[in-house]
C-alpha cells in the first residue's frame, strides 16, 4: 500500500476524529440521560396515619385492698364484741329474774343458748359492717371507672375525627404522588426511547469507523477518541509532519501526564470538526429539549415514543448522510497500489 501524503493523511484523521467525536458525544449524552432516568424513580407514598388514642380503663377489682380492710375489720370486731357482751348481759339479767334460785345444771342450757345467740349476733354485726364498707368501696370504684370510660369515649371520638381528617389528607397526597409518578414514568419511557435511539446510531458509526480502521493506517492502540484527537491536533497546529512523529509526540505527552481526557478545546480548534460537533449537539439538544414541556402536558406514553422516534430520526439521518466516499475512494486507490 502506497504511503499517504500529509494532506491526505490529515483528511483521513479528520474523518476518523469526526466519527469518534460523534460517537463519544452520543455516549456521553446517553450517560447523562441515564443519570436523569435514575433520578426519576417513583416517589414513595407518605406514611399512612394511624388511629391513636389512650387505652381503655381496666375493670376495677372486686377485692378491697388490704389498707381498705383495716377499718371495717376493726369495727366489725368491736361491734361484734359489744353485741356479744350485750346479749350475755341481757341473757344473764333475764335468767336472774326468771330463775333466781336455779342450780348450775338448770342454768347451763339457757346459758349455752344465750352464748350462741351472742356469737351469731356478733358475727352478723361484723359481716354487716364489712358489707357496708365493701358496697361503699365498690360504688366509689364504679363511679371512678364510669368517669374514666366517659373520658376514654370522648378521647376515642376525638381521635377518630382527627384520624378521618388525616386519612383524607393522606389520600389527597397519595393522589398527587400517583400523578407525579405517572409523569415520572412517562419521562422515563421518553428518555429511554431517546437514549435507545441514540444508541442505535452507534453501530452505524462503528461500521464506518471499522471501514476506515481496516486500512491499518493507525495502529489499534491509537484507534480511540483521545489518541486520534491529539494526533489531529499535532498535524493541524504544524507540530508534526508524519504520523510516526505524531504518535511519538502523543506517547511522550501521555508519559508526562500532559494528555487530558477532555478534548473539547481540541475539537473547538478544528473548524471542520467543530462544524460536526455543533451539528451533532444541535441534534441532541433538539431531541431532548422538549422533555419538560411534554412531561407537563402529561401526554400518553405512546406519544413520547413517537416524538422520540421523530427527533432521533434526524440524528440517525445525519450520520447516515455523512459522505465518506472521497476518503474511501482515496484509501482504496492507495490500497490497490
Amino acid at each position: 500500500m502506497a504511503e499517504l501524503s500529509k494532506s491526505e493523511l490529515i483528511s483521513y484523521i479528520r474523518e476518523v476524529f469526526r466519527l469518534e467525536h460523534k460517537k463519544n458525544t452520543i455516549l456521553t449524552e446517553c450517560n447523562k440521560i441515564q443519570d436523569e432516568i435514575n433520578k426519576l424513580n417513583d416517589k414513595p407514598y407518605p406514611e399512612k396515619p394511624y388511629l391513636y388514642h389512650s387505652d381503655a380503663p381496666k375493670q376495677p377489682s372486686n377485692d378491697m385492698p388490704k389498707e381498705k380492710q383495716y377499718l371495717p375489720g376493726c369495727l366489725s370486731v368491736i361491734l361484734g364484741y359489744v353485741g356479744f357482751c350485750t346479749v350475755i348481759g341481757i341473757g344473764a339479767s333475764i335468767m336472774t329474774v326468771l330463775l333466781p334460785n336455779a342450780t348450775t345444771d338448770l342454768v347451763f342450757i339457757p346459758a349455752l343458748i344465750i352464748l350462741g345467740v351472742a356469737v351469731v349476733l356478733s358475727f352478723l354485726l361484723g359481716k354487716a359492717v364489712r358489707n357496708y364498707f365493701k358496697r361503699k368501696y365498690d360504688n366509689e370504684k364504679a363511679a371512678e371507672y364510669n368517669k374514666k370510660m366517659e373520658e376514654y369515649n370522648q378521647d376515642v371520638q376525638m381521635a377518630e375525627k382527627i384520624y378521618h381528617s388525616d386519612i383524607a389528607e393522606w389520600e389527597k397526597k397519595c393522589r398527587l404522588v400517583d400523578e407525579e409518578n405517572i409523569s415520572r414514568q412517562s419521562a422515563r419511557v421518553y428518555k429511554n426511547s431517546i437514549k435507545n435511539q441514540l444508541l442505535n446510531i452507534v453501530p452505524e458509526i462503528d461500521k464506518s469507523l471499522n471501514k476506515l480502521y481496516s486500512y491499518d493506517i493507525l495502529h489499534r492502540n491509537y484507534r480511540n477518541y483521545k489518541a486520534v484527537g491529539y494526533i489531529l491536533l499535532y498535524f493541524e497546529t504544524g507540530r508534526v509532519d508524519t504520523l510516526k512523529e505524531a504518535i511519538n509526540k502523543y506517547e511522550d505527552e501521555l508519559f508526562k501526564g500532559m494528555v487530558v481526557e477532555a478534548l473539547d478545546e481540541i475539537a473547538f480548534n478544528q473548524e471542520l470538526t467543530y462544524d460536526a460537533i455543533r451539528e451533532n449537539n444541535m441534534l441532541i439538544q433538539g431531541a431532548t429539549s422538549n422533555i419538560g414541556t411534554i412531561i407537563s402536558q402529561n401526554e400518553k406514553i405512546s406519544d413520547y415514543q413517537q416524538l422520540a422516534a421523530a427527533n432521533s430520526k434526524d440524528i440517525l439521518d445525519s450520520v447516515q448522510n455523512i459522505d465518506f466516499r472521497q476518503t474511501i475512494e482515496m484509501l482504496d486507490r492507495y490500497a490497490s497500489n
